[in-house]
């Protein structure tokens, strides 16, 4: 069974499509060694501030392969894409979705390549797919490969399948791709490249300036205090413990003495008054 990125499925993710292909690719044990990253966002897509590929499969000596997912049926009219779902909504498509699988492809093997460490294998297989599941597409054009199909009919196979296929046939268009790779350590350094293990600590600086800021706006609640007690007779000053009332308290009555005036400084706790 494959690694999934993340480990289970976004239930934020409302494509009833790229569920169903997400427990496939779990469960498959052909799928064994693999990795494979759903929603993968792209900071850059071609001439687009960003994008994003449904999956990317990474396939031991294989390659890395980019899963368009369309659920419902699909059809393309006048040029036009569109889908409907399985509430009977259509929405038209700006594009094909072989032209995003495609867009997606290169974007996603732009950002492998620029970010790449020193010894990083090159020539490695880059590809990409359409998945309808719910419908058989039997449709042909110039714009994509039959291969480049992963259909309903395909599905009654394994998905592991379905890839190894589309893995071959993209190799056959790349004569001089490594035949071993990508190994387990590309695997792994392509695992960091897309989606990289990271924790953000807070650093010891960070937390004095936070605390150092938060004396400060205590500090100012407490001049605003002390100007309340000046102006009235009787105050009734309540916070939770470590607050500062006795500071206030041993300011104001050293203010008090200060100017003269008889004071008196009560502390119910004995330690604390000594």
């Amino acid at each position: 069974m494959a690694k999934m990125l993340p480990a289970q499925f976004d239930v934020s993710t409302a494509s009833a499509a790229e569920r169903k292909l997400f427990d496939l690719l779990k469960s498959d044990p052909g799928t064994k060694d693999w990795i494979v990253l759903h929603s993968l966002g792209l900071s850059r897509r071609g001439l687009k501030p960003y994008g994003e590929i449904d999956f990317v499969v990474l396939i031991p000596a294989e390659g890395i392969f980019c899963l368009e997912v369309k659920g419902g049926r699909i059809a393309c009219r006048n040029g036009e894409w569109e889908t409907t779902n399985r509430f009977g909504q259509t929405g038209k498509l700006n594009r094909s979705p072989f032209l995003q699988a495609r867009e997606g492809m290169f974007a996603l093997r732009d950002a492998v390549l620029k970010r790449a460490p020193k010894g990083f294998p090159t020539g490695l297989v880059f590809g990409y797919a359409v998945a309808t599941l719910d419908v058989s597409f039997p449709a042909q054009s110039p714009e994509w490969e039959s291969w480049q199909v992963i259909d309903r009919d395909v599905l009654k196979k394994p998905i592991s399948d379905a890839l190894r296929h589309l893995a071959h046939e993209q190799r056959k268009l790349h004569s001089n791709a490594p035949a071993t790779e990508p190994k387990a350590a590309t695997l792994r350094i392509l695992q960091q490249l897309l989606r990289p293990d990271f924790e953000v600590v807070v650093t010891r600086g960070t937390q004095i300036e936070e605390t150092e800021l938060q004396l400060l706006h205590l500090t100012e609640e407490q001049f605003v205090t002390l100007d309340t007690l000046a102006d009235n007779e009787r105050c009734l000053v309540e916070g939770a413990a470590g607050t500062g009332k006795t500071m206030l308290a041993l300011e104001y009555a050293r203010r008090s003495a200060t100017a003269g005036r008889r004071t008196l400084l009560i502390c119910f706790n004995r330690l604390l008054g000594d």
